[in-house]
């Protein structure tokens, strides 16, 4: 149909183990690059 378009978004989603606390951290992001880089610049405060 003329005037319709669908949009796909892929979300990577991640389960991650506190060291600390021996906790599971569960989320979800749209882009695994960038969340990479910033974790390799440094250390983050909160897993978001």
């Amino acid at each position: 149909m003329p005037g319709n378009s669908t949009s796909i978004m892929f979300f990577c989603v991640y389960i991650l183990l506190g060291f600390k606390d021996n906790k599971h951290y569960i989320g979800y992001i749209s882009n695994p690059r960038k969340k990479l880089e910033e974790h390799k610049l440094g250390p983050v405060n909160s897993i978001n």
